[in-house]
């Protein structure tokens, strides 16, 4: 048994690098080392997580956990496995096939006949995200020395590899997106970035509005009267977006900007502990403006990593991106009105930020849902980073001590 998974596992990592290198070929036009390097650290910590898991939640087989300590990512094992196997009935709760099931059935055409296989295979999703990024910052900041450090940020970020190092989608979403931004900007073949859009609209629907908007923004920002093409725009978009909300997710713009099914529903199922719970059930436009900065400034310093006396390997996750955000947020946000004024490559970056943040704080109320923005972000952050404050100690010093209070 032990000799058959370690076969299906080395099949998986042989089988994941030929289609990194076809990713490569496709989207770069060549094979670069890099994403098959961290394709081999991310399989040996996920394997790690993997084992940690079957410590920690042994009725999960492998998985994260039910509701409060993992994901959905035993909910779409049990979508794509190909023999019987035994998982609590909550990873049965997906009422038909998702759209992330049958992408991984697609692209793997082996038996799943357990999680580690697939799990692994699962990591190419990731693993061009830190190329993706140091070449994204490196053409839009060329003058800029922190491309290293932005390599670094998004192959470390833990962020990344809380959502990658499972089968969930999140991370081919990112990926996906940033593949986009690379072919855009890079002026690739349309049909390219046509198919790097369906990619992500395939995975999660409603994220094709980021594409959209990003699209609309690298166009169309150095042209007079942006602003007024925007909101001409936004009369044709909101419109569309309304119908994908409705036909995907039952969400009706009609009644209103915030998701009050949502909230008090799925959110209201953690009351008090939800911090976005809160926010939500104060009156507009207070929630909106609040759950925007939520957004911006989340994950937040929590000591508490266990649940019911089981540790939540998320929450560390979640630990250490907010420890890494106390530094770069208060830098950000301290230097942003003279980067907003003096750089028109942070000014675009940031507009489009600022715009996608909003939608995810009103629409999606996933905090997760915020990896998708997360790369422009680590962006931007990254290149605050340039300008010195004497401010800058007292502020992070009242951030953690703010962070830590709420």
């Amino acid at each position: 048994m032990v000799t058959d998974l370690l076969i299906e596992v080395f099949l998986s990592v042989f089988y994941g690098i030929i289609i990194l290198a076809l990713m490569q070929k496709l989207l770069f036009n060549s094979v670069k080392k890099q994403p098959f390097i961290a394709f081999f650290i991310y399989v040996v910590l996920a394997v790690i997580y993997y084992w940690l898991n079957i410590t920690i939640v042994p009725d999960y087989k492998g998985f994260t956990g039910g509701l409060r300590i993992g994901t959905d990512d035993c909910s779409f094992f049990a979508q794509i496995v190909d023999v019987r196997f035994s998982l609590p009935m909550t990873c049965n709760d997906l009422m038909e096939i998702h759209n992330y099931s049958k992408f991984v059935n697609f692209l793997y055409p082996f038996e799943v006949r357990s999680p580690l296989p697939i799990i692994v295979f699962n990591c190419i999703g990731i693993s061009c995200i830190p190329l993706l990024g140091k070449t994204i910052y490196e053409k839009y900041f060329p003058n800029d020395k922190n491309s290293r450090l932005v390599y670094l940020l998004f192959f470390l970020s833990p962020t990344v590899l809380m959502n990658g190092l499972i089968l969930i989608r999140d991370g081919w979403s990112t990926q996906f997106f940033m593949f986009f931004i690379y072919c855009v900007i890079e002026k690739k073949n349309f049909l390219k970035i046509l198919l790097c859009m369906s990619v992500v609209a395939f995975l999660r629907p409603t994220f094709v509005i980021f594409p959209i908007l990003f699209y609309i923004v690298e166009k169309n920002f150095n042209k007079p009267n942006f602003y007024l093409r925007m909101g001409l725009l936004s009369m044709a978009i909101i419109p569309i977006s309304s119908y994908i909300l409705k036909a995907n997710k039952g969400v009706d713009l009609s009644e209103g900007l915030v998701r009050q099914d949502y909230v008090e529903g799925f959110l209201g199922q953690f009351g008090e502990e939800s911090m976005l719970y809160r926010i939500m059930m104060l009156p507009f436009p207070l929630n909106v403006i609040l759950s925007f900065l939520f957004f911006l400034t989340s994950p937040f310093l929590k000591w508490g990593f266990y649940n019911e006396n089981i540790l939540v390997i998320r929450k560390v996750f979640t630990f250490l991106e907010a420890a890494i955000m106390t530094i770069l947020v208060p830098n950000f946000l301290l230097n942003f009105l003279s980067n907003w004024k003096k750089d028109l490559s942070f000014k675009r970056l940031a507009f489009f930020a600022i715009i996608s943040l909003l939608l995810l704080s009103t629409i999606s109320m996933q905090a997760r849902h915020k990896m998708i923005v997360l790369p422009v972000l680590y962006m931007l952050f990254v290149f605050s980073l340039n300008k010195k404050n004497n401010l800058l100690v007292p502020i992070v010093i009242f951030y953690c001590i703010f962070q830590l209070l709420i």
